[in-house]
């Protein structure tokens, strides 16, 4: 009889988005204050879905922030987690993200006899 052994591979979704979760950790791991088009650069997104991250932080009382007015469009300044914000970066941090099964699969036609 012959067998083949499979690894699976599944990922956890998160409470956060992908980028939320990026703008999480960058701002844990850094004492600095940041504005929108910094973390755009840093992280390597667009400008528009940092933007939209943020306001979903913001929205989830997670960070400080102040809004400036540049170039006749409204953008986040000194933007920095409070004691909140740090706490659920923690927890992302720690998370489980993948559940990893070896699955052992037997040759189907030898199964059938």
């Amino acid at each position: 009889m012959s067998k083949t052994i499979k690894t699976i591979r599944m990922g956890i979704p998160g409470k956060f988005s992908h980028i939320e979760e990026s703008i999480l950790e960058h701002l844990s791991s850094h004492m600095s204050k940041e504005t929108a088009e910094g973390l755009a650069a840093v992280l390597e997104y667009n400008f528009q879905d940092v933007r939209n991250g943020i306001e979903a932080l913001i929205v989830a009382r997670l960070v400080n922030y102040r809004r400036a007015s540049v170039n006749d469009s409204v953008t986040y300044v000194n933007l920095q987690l409070n004691k909140e914000g740090e706490r659920q970066a923690i927890i992302q941090r720690q998370r489980a993200k993948e559940i990893v099964c070896t699955v052992e699969m037997h040759d189907e036609e030898e199964t059938d006899r």
